[in-house]
Formats: C-alpha cells, sequence, structure tokens
C-alpha cells in the first residue's frame, strides 16, 4: 500500500533475534529500507510467538490532527540469503488485512 507507515518486524534467521524498525512504503517494489516515518515512534521492540506470530509493541506519539489510524498487517516471506524480507502476496486475506483505530474513543472497526 502506498505512502503506508509501517512497523516492520521479523526474526532474523542467523541468530534468531527480533529485526524491529521503521519504514515509508514509496512503491509497490519497496524491499522496506528503514527509514523515518511522518510521526514520531519510540520504545519499539517485537517477540517472536511459539504459534509463528510476530507481536510489535511501539509507541506512537499522536498529534492533535490524529484522530484515527488506518492499521494494515501482513505477513511475507523472509529472504535467506538478505536476511531480511521479500514480497507478501497481493491476493485473498493480503488486500483485506485492515482496520481503523479512533484514538479519540479507542473503538476499532
Amino acid at each position: 500500500m502506498l505512502r503506508l507507515q509501517a512497523l516492520v518486524a521479523y526474526q532474523r534467521n542467523n541468530n534468531c533475534s527480533m529485526r524491529v524498525y521503521t519504514s515509508s512504503v514509496d512503491s509497490y517494489a519497496t524491499m522496506l529500507p528503514e527509514g523515518r516515518l511522518k510521526y514520531q515512534v519510540s520504545r519499539m521492540s517485537a517477540t517472536f510467538e511459539k504459534d509463528s506470530e510476530t507481536m510489535i509493541f511501539a509507541t506512537v506519539h499522536l498529534t492533535s490532527d490524529m484522530l484515527t489510524i488506518n492499521q494494515v498487517w501482513q505477513e511475507g516471506p523472509l529472504n535467506g540469503r538478505a536476511n531480511g524480507l521479500s514480497m507478501h502476496a497481493t491476493s485473498d486475506d493480503h488486500i483485506t488485512c485492515f482496520g481503523i483505530l479512533n484514538v479519540a474513543t479507542g473503538t476499532t472497526s
């Protein structure tokens, strides 16, 4: 999704440690390089759970104009040679994994 501001995490192949960082998606061919977002994020960490789920924890510093946050979640393969990410599928659940978080009320849709 273009113009996406992403929190990215994956388990490294070489030592099983977690890599967690921010990335802006500027093209469909992105390799999700580390970069700054349009908003401030701090205290980032991630865990890899027994059932193969990655959980990302972060503090997102809200601005006065951030009433809602569109959230998207994806999964994709690792590129073993580069110890990084490869592109996820562009069909089925990968195009419907989104929601909206209202930061004023705490509700989701």
